[in-house]
């Protein structure tokens, strides 16, 4: 998951640069362009390790532990894990092309507001209020990205 994580803020950086590069100097279709392949690399990418990762998932928590308990958590917490790690890679792509375009303003506050607004809120509700648990905690953070996600599209799209 790190590892995922990583490659993202990768993904984040160079096409944040490039298609900064490319804008300053007025090559729209060059920026569009490096935007089709940075959205290619995040879905070559990110679909199928979380395809992987959500079939697969019991067995990763079994490499690291023999406590069933632990591997019978995980099992229900796979469920939403896996599509946290595609939406992980979208939003770095999708941040990266409005950093980009010079939007580090607007993409920062959407960050903050979903991750300690949405998600924060959101954990605190299902975790305690309505008694999740641990699983809670992923549902909030797969809604925060998915929810970054659609707003970073909006706002490219736009």
């Amino acid at each position: 998951w790190t590892l995922a994580y990583t490659f993202g803020l990768g993904i984040n950086f160079a096409v944040s640069i490039i298609s900064s590069k490319f804008l300053a100097t007025d090559k729209i279709e060059d920026t569009k362009r490096c935007y089709k392949y940075c959205l290619y690399v995040t879905f070559i990418i990110y679909v199928p390790l979380t395809i992987i990762m959500f079939f697969t998932g019991e067995y990763l928590y079994g490499a690291f532990t023999s406590n069933k308990e632990v591997i019978n958590e995980g099992k229900k917490v796979i469920v939403y894990l896996a599509p946290t790690v595609f939406f992980t890679g979208l939003k770095c792509c999708l941040q990266g092309m409005l950093i980009g375009q010079r939007k580090h303003l607007l993409a920062s506050s959407i960050a903050f507001f979903s991750y300690y607004v949405l998600m924060v809120s959101l954990s605190i509700v299902l975790t305690i209020v309505l008694k999740f648990g641990d699983t809670g905690v992923w549902i909030a953070e797969v809604s925060g990205y998915v929810f970054i996600c659609i707003v970073f599209v909006f706002i490219i799209l736009r």
